[in-house]
């Protein structure tokens, strides 16, 4: 294993979903927006001083996965990364759409892909594989039973 731990996280990502040269190893496909906030002339109750001033917003909302050309429909989580101001003053905020993350470590991350990469035999991930890794990994089911059911419109 690499001790880059990025490095290792990306490899891992490529393994499972293949490497798509100028895209991103997870979110792959997403949409890239930039605007304006401006503050109301009443503040209110706001309480954060960068949110006061008129400010630059960059935005991108993404597809789970590290397909560039997944579906939209496509049971996987949705992303948004909000970029509010410039420089060491800006704000940044993640978030994607399910109430749980399936891994609590970036070692557990690598673990959970390790264990879905595609058995040369059966052309997709082993099931005794994913299996063990869910009965020694339980933290991550919640997310899986979540997304199972999950149709987006």
């Amino acid at each position: 294993m690499k001790t880059d731990h990025a490095e290792s996280l990306i490899d891992a990502l490529n393994t499972i979903f293949g490497r798509h040269e100028g895209y991103r190893a997870s979110h792959a496909k997403g949409l890239g927006v930039k605007g304006v906030f401006i503050p109301t002339d009443t503040p209110g109750d706001i309480k954060v001083p960068l949110l006061h001033n008129r400010q630059t917003v960059k935005a991108r909302f993404s597809v789970g996965g590290g397909k560039p050309g997944i579906s939209d429909k496509s049971p996987t989580v949705r992303g948004i990364g909000l970029r509010i101001g410039d420089g060491d003053g800006s704000w940044g905020l993640d978030m994607i759409s399910a109430p749980v993350f399936f891994a609590n470590s970036a070692e557990q991350f690598r673990a959970f892909l390790a264990a879905r990469q595609p058995d040369p035999v059966l052309g997709g991930p082993n099931p005794e594989r994913v299996k063990a890794f869910n009965a020694a990994n339980p933290n991550t089911l919640p997310h899986q039973r979540y997304m199972a059911p999950a149709k987006p419109k």
